[in-house]
């Protein structure tokens, strides 16, 4: 899935919620897929083939110490924020699997997260 359409499945979910298993693990992995693309964008200049989101999380934690991260800085406040994300949406991105190892999806929980995420992708 592209960017846009990950965010507009963040978008909806946010809105409507989900009607089965399936839509809950692609908001799941759209959730991870959203913020990475969002920094890719936005701080293009720092791309590699081996940048992820935990990589942009690690140059906001440097910021403060690292002229070379300085544009980072402005997000230093959101970094536990987005930490939380990251790790809750970890499995999304290692695991390789149709539906994963985790359990099931509380819908509650993910609609918290995704809600956060938009919040920040408009930070971003």
């Amino acid at each position: 899935m592209g960017l846009m359409k990950n965010i507009s499945l963040l978008h909806d979910f946010s809105k409507s919620g989900a009607d089965n298993e399936a839509e809950l693990n692609n908001v799941y992995s759209a959730l991870r897929l959203s913020l990475e693309g969002v920094f890719k964008i936005k701080f293009f200049e720092f791309n590699s083939p081996n940048t992820w989101l935990g990589t942009y999380l690690e140059y906001i934690e440097h910021s403060e110490d690292e002229d070379k991260y300085k544009k980072f800085r402005r997000l230093v406040p959101y970094l536990q924020e987005l930490r939380d994300i990251a790790n809750y949406s970890n499995s999304a991105h290692h695991d390789e699997s149709v539906f994963g190892n985790r359990n099931m999806i509380n819908q509650s929980e993910l609609k918290s997260y995704v809600k956060e995420a938009l919040e920040l992708i408009d930070i971003i």
